[in-house]
């Protein structure tokens, strides 16, 4: 880390949240040398010189290929990014985007920090970063190949926002089968240029050429008829070119469908070693591969040998992914191919493979290619293992949406047939604010209460429940003491990867009742044990500085506070909603310490991170605003103190457990007033998120877009829109609104 503590250009590769992202990622892929020159077809997809460029046709178009040819042609930088089913997570993808674009030029500090860190948003952080980062590197070409992948509606709306400010000079490639991403608006202002197959479609002298190079003969006639019939087809015209080599028929080949493909596949595989065909079929369950995998994959020693074979014969649906020669794909189409021949033919082989495939994947820290391997070989308790032992890294990195795609991939009935399913289920909707699936899934779980040892580590169910109980903290903060005391005895730090988060949240809890001593014992034993848990240490270090704070030690405060802040911002922890406490507590010593400058910058980060909370945690929220109303009075902001105390008063009555807090709310109450006042409807009746809630009321969005709006959780907005009835004395939407205008707080 820097001094300034933000993640350095040149480690981006190493940081968390981008270090498990397949290097699929590249500035310009490797020209294969059989590849044939196609300046007609080059010139077509550079002149236009669009922002946007669309390239869409079938599998076999040959659509990456063209695009390897223009980087060749163009004398701009090219990011490659070959996009995946992972990739239908927004932050996944945004990181995803970065990595390539650091490749051209590292990033720089700032930019690396605004990506990549705990609790960053794909909407809010990550992908306006990524606006600048392209500009700063602007005139280049981004291009994201198999686009198809990408379905979800956060995904694509991170994408407009890069399509939106695509630099002048600069162009964004879409690359797939079909493109999802709306693109009208950008149409109808021209700064869409689209490709389609029959741009990609191959003329007489190309396919001649072609024919040539595979060593196959044609005259006039047998080629342009075989054109015509293949109808340009790229893919078609390379299959026809292997099996006519081997003494097939010109005249047995027509169209440019699947099917044709499949006949045209099994032409060139009829033709070829069976020892080679065998290695193809099983080579075919890794999505990109070298040899050294191939070796462990399919005991064998040869898989370079082989690798080199397929390449030297031509076969142009072996693709290689870096300028070494050292790791390949095949082309989707041929690969699909070789998956089916193997289910079908030995079903069994196919089941280990793809076993083998999700172990060595895990093992090289791939975990989505390894659950995806486990759902493949049918295996959906090894599956539902691998999910839960990411879920808190998952957690921490910010990808839940990966988590989620996960779950559905094991099927609808999972979370009540798996334990780990549930309690993987539980960890997310934990993360994600949902306290409704959140219960669901405990009760699922609690259904499992004499399993033994969870995939995880975890002993027992039992156990795993009450490390989730302690983080919802639903039953009270009395019970969080009890469910963190759980999973304290089932082992210490050295055997209990929950432990110290377990001891640190006890140590919370007991602040949060007025028992100082016992929460500084928790709190130091936390620190002492966390290890890879920055976050522990936080939270635990700036905890330490309110007691300190209370016990009149203002030097133990601030060298308590500068340490957590330290420790926060090198791991970026500011967009991390349950280290909110954090900046808070910073911002009241610096405060106390007369830095006011310090102080409001601390509270500007806390401030925007409340509404992160959701329903995770009533009494997280209380202790914040607590702390930010104090450091309001102390700089001198007595309005803004008083706001936060109305928020402070909301949030504790979806929690009144926490004593101790409910005790300075009453002297912050005394100090600014008897706080009744905040209770009529006027603008300071609303917190912050509320009127933003309440702006959008008249619009007549479902809570849905609401939340997609905002970039917050449906529960959120479910939660504010509540506040706002009951603040304005009302029990429905357009009662709300016509209130809420009457007394101005809507125009």
């Amino acid at each position: 880390m820097t001094e300034e503590g933000r993640v350095p250009a040149a480690s981006l590769a190493a940081s968390a949240g981008v270090r498990d992202i397949p290097a699929t990622s590249f500035v310009v892929p490797p020209r294969r040398g059989s590849l044939i020159d196609r300046d007609r077809m080059v010139k077509s997809v550079l002149e236009p010189e669009a922002p946007i460029l669309e390239v869409v046709a079938p599998p076999g178009f040959g659509k990456s290929t063209a695009l390897v040819l223009c980087a060749e042609a163009d004398d701009r930088p090219y990011a490659w990014v070959q996009l995946s089913e992972a990739d239908d997570d927004a932050v996944h993808l945004g990181r995803h985007l970065a990595l390539a674009l650091d490749r051209l030029a590292p990033l720089e500090p700032a930019d690396g920090a605004r990506i990549v860190g705990a609790g960053r948003s794909a909407l809010g952080d990550i992908f306006p970063a990524l606006a600048g980062v392209l500009a700063d590197r602007s005139p280049c070409v981004v291009v994201l190949d198999d686009v198809h992948h990408l379905t979800s509606s956060e995904a694509e709306a991170g994408l407009q926002m890069l399509l939106s400010s695509v630099p002048e000079g600069s162009t964004v490639v879409l690359v797939g089968r079909r493109i999802p991403i709306a693109l009208g608006r950008h149409r109808m202002d021209g700064r869409v240029h689209r490709v389609e197959a029959s741009d990609l479609a191959m003329g007489l002298i190309e396919a001649a050429e072609l024919f040539g190079r595979a060593g196959v003969s044609l005259d006039d006639e047998e080629l342009a008829d075989l054109v015509t019939r293949v109808e340009g087809w790229p893919g078609g015209l390379h299959l026809a070119a292997l099996a006519l080599h081997q003494g097939r028929n010109p005249r047995s080949f027509s169209g440019a469908d699947r099917l044709v493909a499949e006949y045209l596949i099994e032409e060139v595989l009829d033709g070829t070693e069976p020892e080679m065909v065998s290695f193809m079929e099983g080579s075919a369950v890794l999505d990109r591969m070298a040899a050294d995998e191939l070796d462990e994959l399919l005991e064998r020693s040869d898989s370079s040998r082989m690798l080199g074979s397929i390449e030297a014969h031509g076969n142009l649906f072996l693709i290689p992914l870096d300028h070494d020669g050292q790791r390949f794909r095949y082309h989707h189409l041929f690969r699909d191919h070789l998956l089916q021949r193997l289910r079908r033919d030995d079903p069994d082989r196919a089941l280990e493979l793809e076993r083998r495939a999700s172990g060595m994947r895990a093992r090289s820290g791939d975990v989505d290619s390894a659950v995806r391997h486990a759902v493949r070989a049918c295996d959906r308790e090894r599956a539902a293992g691998l999910i839960l032992g990411s879920v808190l890294d998952r957690w921490l990195d910010g990808r839940l949406g990966q988590v989620g795609e996960w779950l559905d991939l094991l099927g609808t009935g999972a979370v009540d047939e798996i334990p780990e399913a549930a309690i993987a289920a539980a960890w997310c909707a934990v993360a994600a604010g949902d306290r409704d699936g959140a219960e669901r899934s405990c009760r699922a779980a609690a259904r499992f209460a004499d399993h033994g040892p969870l995939s995880d580590g975890t002993p027992t169910v039992e156990v795993a429940l009450a490390a989730v109980r302690m983080l919802m903290g639903s039953r009270g903060v009395d019970r969080v003491v009890s469910d963190a005391e759980v999973v304290r005895q089932a082992g210490g730090p050295g055997v209990n990867r929950l432990w110290a988060l377990a001891t640190g949240t006890q140590g919370s809890a007991y602040a949060m009742l007025g028992r100082p001593d016992l929460a500084r014992e928790r709190l130091s034993e936390a620190i002492d044990a966390v290890g890879e848990t920055p976050y522990v240490r936080a939270v635990g270090l700036a905890l330490l500085a309110v007691l300190a704070l209370q016990d009149g030690e203002l030097a133990t405060a601030v060298t308590l506070s500068r340490s957590a802040r330290s420790t926060a911002d090198a791991h970026g922890l500011e967009c991390f909603a349950p280290a909110i406490s954090v900046y808070a507590v910073d911002a009241l010593v610096a405060a106390n310490d007369r830095r006011p400058g310090d102080a409001r910058a601390a509270a500007a980060i806390a401030g925007a991170t409340v509404e992160r909370l959701g329903d995770l945690s009533p009494r997280t929220a209380l202790l914040a605003l607590i702390l930010l109303a104090r450091t309001a009075v102390a700089v001198g902001d007595r309005p803004g103190a008083r706001r936060l105390l109305g928020e402070a008063q909301e949030a504790r009555r979806r929690d009144s457990s926490a004593s101790a807090l409910n005790a300075q709310l009453a002297e912050l109450e005394s100090c600014l007033g008897s706080g009744r006042d905040l209770d009529r409807v006027d603008v300071e009746a609303l917190t912050v998120a509320e009127q933003r809630v309440l702006e959008l009321l008249p619009t007549h969005l479902p809570q849905g877009m609401i939340a997609s709006e905002l970039h917050v959780s449906r529960n959120t907005v479910k939660t504010h829109t509540a506040s706002i009835y009951r603040k304005l004395g009302v029990t429905s939407r357009a009662d709300a609104v016509d209130v809420a205008r009457s007394v101005g707080l809507l125009a």
